[in-house]
C-alpha cells in the first residue's frame, strides 16, 4: 500500500512539476527545499512561466508573491539580453528584397539608400543553417551585398499607417571596399569607427606645463602634460586611441555602467598596445540613453586609450575587451485603459495606477486633450526620484522604448502628441496630453502603459587585422 502511495506521489509531483501554475503553488510549500525546487523548476520554461508568475503577484500567500516577483525579474532580465534571432534562407535574391525581408523579420524599417552605387538589383545568396542574432544577419548582409550602414545610427519614428518603426539606412560601397570593422555580441553591434594617433611637441610645456589643456574625450598617455622632455627641454605629448560605437537592437535603450575594460591589444609584431595603468579608459555619453531624458536612442560612442609602440607593426592583430552596460526595454504586456469608459476610473498593474480624469475632443481642430494621473502601485516608491526625470518616457512618442502608447479602435497609433502640463505631487504625476489626429482621423480608444525591464550586462568586442594609423 505504501508503495502505491509513493508511486502516486511521484506521478502527482511529476504532473505538477510540468505545469507552471502547479509550480507556482509549490512556491508556498511548507518545506524550504520544496520552495527552492519549485523556484528552480520555474526558471527552466522561461517565457512560458511568465503568465503564471504574473498571476501569482496577487496571491494571498506572501511567500508566493515574493518568490514570483524575484523569478519574474530574473526571467525577464534573461530574455532581455537574449538577441532576436533571424532566419537567413535567401538564394539568388536581389539585395533590395533581402534588405526589406531582414528588416521585416527584425521589426526594423531597413532600407537601401538610392545612390550612384546601386546594388539593389544585384542577386546574392545569404543563408545560414540556423537562425542568427539580428546584428549578425545585418553584418552578413553588409558583407555579401557590399553595403554599409549610413552613419551606423538608427532613427526612431513611425512607419506606414502610424506604426512604430526604427529606421536603419544602408548604402552601397564602391567595388573593392569592405564594411568597417564590427563585432557582434548578443543584441549589440560594436563598431570600430576610427583609430587616432596624434603626436605633438609643445613649446610651452617646458616652462609652464599647466598651459597644456587636457581636452575632453582624449585619453591621457605617458607624458601628456609636461611629462618626458624632448631635446632642449621641450615637452612632447602623444595620444593613441580608438573610437567605438555601441549599437543595441532597436527594441532597447542602453547606457554605460562603468569604464570599458581592455582585455587584449597586440599588433602583428607582438607589441602590446595596452597602456600603462595610469591611462584610465574613462567612459562617456556621446549619444544614447541617459535615464529617461533621451528615450529612443540606441547608439553610444566611447574612446579607448591605447599605447603606440616604438616600432609598430602594420596591423593590430587583436583588439579585445568588454563594455559594461545597462539596458532597458519595454515588457510585452501592457496595462490597457479603454478611454470610452475610463473617466474617473483607476486601472493598475504591478508598477503603476493610472487614473483618467478627462478626455476632451476639439471638434474644430481635430485634437484631443487627455488628463490623467500616474502613480506607483507601491506607495514606498512615491518619492522625488520616482516622479522626477527617471519615471516616465513621455517625451518621444515615436520611441520604441516609450512607456506610453495611445491608439484608436483599430490599434493605430497616434504619432503626434506632447505633454502640455506635468505636475508632481504625493499622489503621482498629473499629466495633460495634447493629441494630434492620426492618419485615419479616428478618435483615441485606448491608453497602453508598458512596464520597463532593466538589466546590467557586458557587451564584448573583438577585432582582428585592423590597419595601424
Amino acid at each position: 500500500m505504501s508503495m502505491i502511495r509513493w508511486a502516486l506521489g511521484v506521478v502527482v509531483v511529476s504532473l505538477v512539476g510540468s505545469d507552471p501554475a502547479g509550480l507556482v503553488h509549490r512556491l508556498g510549500a511548507p518545506k524550504y527545499a520544496d520552495r527552492e525546487a519549485a523556484s528552480r523548476d520555474l526558471e527552466k520554461p522561461g517565457a512560458d512561466a511568465l503568465p503564471a508568475l504574473k498571476a501569482a503577484r496577487v496571491s494571498r500567500d506572501a511567500e508566493i508573491r515574493s518568490r514570483a516577483e524575484v523569478l519574474l525579474e530574473r526571467i525577464e532580465s534573461d530574455l532581455l539580453v537574449r538577441p532576436s534571432l533571424i532566419a537567413l534562407d535567401f538564394h539568388d535574391r536581389p539585395v533590395s528584397e533581402i534588405v526589406r525581408e531582414i528588416g521585416a523579420r527584425g521589426h526594423v524599417a531597413l532600407s537601401l539608400q538610392p545612390s550612384a552605387i546601386s546594388p539593389g538589383d544585384r542577386r546574392i545568396d545569404l543563408a545560414r543553417p540556423e537562425p542568427v542574432p539580428f546584428w549578425t544577419a545585418v553584418q552578413d548582409l553588409l558583407v555579401a551585398g557590399r553595403l554599409e550602414m549610413n552613419g551606423g545610427l538608427p532613427v526612431a519614428g513611425f512607419g506606414p499607417g502610424g506604426g512604430r518603426a526604427t529606421m536603419v539606412t544602408l548604402f552601397g560601397l564602391p567595388e573593392g571596399m569592405k564594411p568597417g570593422p564590427a563585432s557582434v555580441s548578443g543584441p549589440f553591434r560594436i563598431t570600430l569607427l576610427n583609430l587616432n594617433y596624434h603626436k605633438e611637441r609643445n613649446f610651452a610645456g617646458a616652462t609652464n606645463p599647466g598651459m597644456i589643456a587636457f581636452q575632453p574625450g582624449m585619453m591621457q598617455q605617458g607624458g601628456f602634460a609636461g611629462g618626458e622632455p624632448a631635446r632642449g627641454g621641450l615637452a612632447n605629448s602623444e595620444q593613441f586611441s580608438a573610437t567605438l560605437q555601441i549599437l543595441a537592437e532597436p527594441r532597447m535603450s542602453v547606457s554605460f555602467n562603468g569604464p570599458l575594460r581592455l582585455v587584449e591589444a597586440i599588433d602583428d609584431r607582438g607589441n602590446s598596445l595596452v597602456p600603462a595603468p595610469a591611462s584610465v579608459n574613462v567612459f562617456q555619453h556621446s549619444a544614447g540613453y541617459n535615464r529617461f531624458e533621451n528615450t529612443g536612442n540606441v547608439a553610444m560612442q566611447t574612446s579607448l586609450a591605447l599605447k603606440y609602440p616604438d616600432h609598430p607593426g602594420r596591423t593590430i592583430r587583436t583588439l579585445r575587451g568588454t563594455i559594461p552596460l545597462t539596458i532597458s526595454a519595454r515588457k510585452e504586456a501592457a496595462l490597457v485603459v479603454p478611454l470610452t469608459e475610463a473617466k474617473g476610473k483607476t486601472y493598475h498593474n504591478a508598477e503603476v495606477n493610472l487614473t483618467v480624469h478627462e478626455v476632451r475632443p476639439d471638434p474644430n481642430g481635430g485634437q484631443t486633450t487627455l488628463e490623467m494621473t500616474v502613480r506607483p502601485t507601491d506607495p514606498s516608491a512615491s518619492n522625488g526620484s520616482m516622479f522626477g526625470q527617471e519615471f516616465l518616457g513621455f517625451r518621444s512618442p515615436g520611441s520604441p522604448q516609450n512607456q506610453l502608447e495611445i491608439v484608436d479602435a483599430q490599434g493605430r497609433l497616434f504619432p503626434g502628441w506632447n505633454v502640455m502640463n506635468q505636475m508632481y505631487g504625493p499622489d503621482g504625476i498629473r499629466l495633460t496630453l495634447r493629441l494630434l489626429p492620426n492618419e485615419a482621423g479616428s478618435p483615441p480608444a485606448q491608453i497602453r502603459y508598458f512596464e520597463m525591464a532593466r538589466v546590467n550586462t557586458d557587451a564584448e568586442f573583438e577585432f582582428h587585422d585592423v590597419d595601424m594609423p
